[in-house]
């Protein structure tokens, strides 16, 4: 009798079951027993092993294989490779020498006496890889992706498939019944696609992949915030989200909506490691002023000294003009970066390249149009050129030969620009109409402090500086008239209208006076700072009253951002800023780090505010409650 019991093929080879051989008179001359330890439909490849047992095996003299009627090899037991047991033994067996398929394998074991038995088992040789390739997929950007491939196999079939890098760990699946891998988080550099079959056969493609993940941008592993639920809120730099946040650099790198901490939620950032509004975090009575800063977004990777960013607001939409250096140190692009008025900022957009001279501008008119001025270098010399989006796409255009000095436009919705004309030495002015532009010569020429341009009741106003002091030019009844304002100082750095009034900072050529002018300041002196003049200040008046004024150092990171209201002037420790500007909501909008002499390659965040006075500070209780270093 024959009988065959079910095994697993060990090591990719066949294992075999087997059957009880006769004997007329086992006790005087006993047969062997063989059995081969396999299902009937056992896959193999390469060198295999055919698993037989025998009883006893110690009378076994010989053994033989037979694969498809041809001897395969003829075997004393005791040398044999020993199987899972005394009684056990493997047959090599070599089956490259036989086709891909169904093979008939036939062990007989021999005694010495001639007494013999037998076992038979149909197994399936595969020798022959599965076939992979990719159908599609490969040139996504943004993950998540699919994937698609193709595979044929017509042997033992897929036992998995996957796909993982060349080098390192991680990887995705293969789902071997649609032949698609799922793509996920942010995937850069050289990985391999690869199949593999029930008895150990495999195929494999190499595959280049490049995408960013759509809810991790900057590939740091946290997910953004919003739609992706994640926790990072600046998704354009790895390093954040942090455990810590240092006040003072715009940058809200803890995401907790602060820049700097907020232990006692009075919405005024304190921090471990700088000084910060909050002297006393863990108590929520106790805050100095605060203006209210909030990192919005990170406005470009690289900046040129010479030329600074800007900013235009209307409503909650913002657009921002940066300079970025390319190809070389003397070349300057200007960039554009929009924020609708949802709040959702769109990637910047290159407006030129070859810009030159120490200023652009940007503005929108009545109807959201946007206005961009600034300098072109060209083979002719300098050129002013004005650019607008008022057709749905940003048309430039050339104004003059000159150097940009300053834009506004008016309440008629005319753009005014002014401009310095090398020969002969001048400040001019560009009025665009219907049919161009009309120009007219100022009354006399200025410095090289580019001033400051602006509508004021009407009235385009231009306020500068030349080597006797301060001056106002106003264009009334298409005539400009000039108006001396003081000698105290001789260098403009900016101007902004404040009601009826106008207010100007200014700074003397030697060390170390900042002069405030005009308004509740009064005439020169006016109020007065002590300060580096070779920094740059720049002014924005709010409609709620309160004046804005940010130093811009000319070394290091650390500027200073002061806010005048109700007659008090408060203080607070900044990054170097450039253009601040305030909206009708009393919200003050301003650029960090906007200078590559500031910090080379580094991002300028975008952030803006609403300004928290300080807490109302008793005498005599001990308790510094307005954080200003004494008590009361």
């Amino acid at each position: 009798m024959i009988c065959r019991c079910i095994g697993v093929l060990p090591l990719v080879s066949i294992s075999f079951v087997g059957a009880c051989g006769t004997d007329s008179d086992p006790t005087l001359d006993p047969s062997p027993s063989v059995v081969i330890n396999s299902n009937s439909g056992g896959w193999a490849r390469g060198a295999a092993f055919v698993r037989v047992s025998f009883a006893p095996i110690e009378i076994v003299d010989e053994v033989r294989l037979t694969v498809d009627g041809v001897p395969s090899g003829t075997f004393d037991p005791t040398t044999l490779q020993p199987g899972y047991d005394a009684s056990e033994k493997l047959l090599p067996w070599d089956t490259t020498q036989v086709a891909d398929g169904a093979h008939h394998i036939v062990v007989d074991a021999t005694t010495a006496t001639g007494r013999s038995a037998s076992d038979d088992v149909t197994a399936q040789v595969d020798n022959t890889a599965p076939v992979i390739t990719l159908v599609s997929g490969q040139n996504a950007t943004e993950a998540p992706f699919d994937l698609q491939f193709a595979v044929a196999d017509n042997g033992s079939g897929v036992l998995q498939a996957y796909v993982q890098p060349v080098t390192g760990g991680g990887g995705f699946a293969i789902d071997t019944t649609t032949w698609r891998a799922s793509i996920s988080g942010c995937v850069d550099g050289a990985f391999r696609a690869e199949v593999v079959d029930r008895v150990g056969n495999s195929a494999s493609i190499d595959l280049n992949l490049n995408a960013i993940d759509t809810c991790d941008r900057d590939c740091d592993g946290a997910r953004s915030v919003g739609t992706c639920g994640g926790n990072d809120c600046n998704d354009a730099v790895d390093s954040i989200p942090s455990f810590t946040d240092s006040f003072g650099d715009l940058i809200d790198e803890n995401c907790d909506g602060v820049d700097g901490t907020d232990v006692d939620g009075d919405g005024v950032p304190g921090s471990s490691t700088t000084a910060a509004p909050d002297c006393n975090d863990n108590a929520p009575s106790v805050h100095g002023y605060w203006s209210g800063w909030s990192p919005l977004a990170t406005i470009g990777a690289e900046r040129r000294d010479g030329i600074e960013a800007t900013i235009a607001m209307r409503g909650n939409a913002a657009a921002v003009l940066y300079p970025v250096m390319t190809g070389s140190s003397t070349n300057t692009a200007l960039d554009i970066a929009r924020r609708d008025a949802a709040g959702t900022w769109s990637p910047s957009t290159r407006l030129a390249d070859g810009v030159t001279g120490a200023r652009a501008a940007i503005q929108f008119d009545s109807s959201g149009n946007l206005h961009v001025s600034f300098t072109l270098s060209t083979a002719n010399g300098p050129t002013v050129v004005h650019a607008t989006d008022a057709t749905g796409t940003m048309v430039s255009e050339t104004v003059t030969n000159g150097t940009f000095l300053g834009m506004t436009i008016d309440d008629a919705g005319a753009v005014q620009l002014l401009f310095r004309n090398p020969s002969p030495y001048s400040t001019r002015h560009a009025r665009q109409t219907a049919t161009g532009w009309n120009f007219l010569t100022l009354a006399q020429p200025t410095s090289n402090a580019p001033g400051s341009v602006f509508t004021q009741g009407g009235v385009v106003t231009y306020a500068s500086s030349d080597t006797t002091g301060l001056r106002i030019d106003r264009f009334v009844g298409g005539q400009w008239t000039v108006e001396r304002v003081a000698s105290v100082a001789t260098y403009l750095h900016d101007a902004v209208p404040l009601g009826s009034d106008i207010i100007l900072a200014a700074s003397e050529s030697a060390p170390g006076t900042i002069h405030i002018l005009g308004g509740p300041f009064g005439a020169s002196p006016g109020t007065t700072f002590a300060a580096s003049p070779f920094g740059t200040l720049r002014l924005s008046a709010g409609s709620d009253g309160r004046l804005h004024l940010v130093t811009d150092p000319s070394v290091g990171l650390v500027g200073l951002h002061r806010v005048y209201s109700g007659g008090v002037w408060y203080e607070e420790p900044t990054p170097a800023m450039g253009r601040i500007t305030t909206d009708a909501a009393g919200r003050a909008h301003a650029l960090g780090n906007v200078f590559s002499r500031t910090m080379p390659g580094a991002a300028a965040p975008f952030g803006e505010g609403t300004p928290k006075l300080p807490a109302a500070d008793s005498v005599g209780d001990g308790v510094d409650q307005d954080c200003d270093g004494v008590d009361g």
